[in-house]
């Protein structure tokens, strides 16, 4: 699968790639030990993984210093986890909504909705932080304002419904401090 592939299936779509094996005859069992050989990888490489980006050490705390902050992630609970164990920023989040924990996942505005109804803000005082259309659809669908700082990989999504795209974390900061 080259890289537009995965940002189609994936980052637009959240389709995954599943299908496209069962597609060439591979079998529901085979597509299983699959899936778990390849779980079993990714939570080897998030353990180790540098996830930080650039300025955040700095940035988190000073926000969470003027604003309630929240993370709402289509990651699986225990792969994100494990990416975050050595980072310590977490502790500035109040809150952390990982899949499972809403009924329908980004393009739909459930993981929001849920952010909202939990952290118990008004939508119109919210502002979401987002890089990828998936998670911009997400968030507009549930009535919020986003900002997108697109990732390497979502570079040439479409934001046009975007409040304004941002070129790095440090510009959404330099906005809001």
């Amino acid at each position: 699968m080259d890289a537009a592939a995965y940002v189609q299936l994936f980052l637009r779509e959240g389709r995954g790639a599943w299908h496209l094996a069962s597609a060439r005859g591979v079998g529901p069992a085979d597509v299983d030990a699959l899936r778990a050989a390849r779980d079993r990888r990714y939570l080897e490489l998030v353990a180790m993984a540098e996830i930080l980006i650039p300025g955040v050490a700095d940035i988190v705390p000073a926000l969470a210093r003027r604003y309630r902050l929240a993370i709402v992630t289509s990651s699986e609970p225990v792969p994100f986890a494990r990416t975050h164990a050595r980072t310590d920023l977490l502790r500035h989040f109040e809150l952390v909504l990982t899949q499972g924990d809403y009924p329908r996942g980004k393009p739909a505005p459930d993981p929001y909705l849920r952010a909202v109804e939990r952290l118990g803000v008004a939508a119109d005082r919210c502002l979401v932080i987002e890089d990828s259309e998936r998670g911009l659809r997400a968030a507009k669908a549930a009535g919020l304002r986003c900002w997108v700082i697109p990732s390497a990989l979502t570079a040439g999504g479409r934001f046009d419904e975007a409040d304004a795209v941002l070129a790095s974390l440090r510009d959404a900061a330099a906005r809001l401090l």
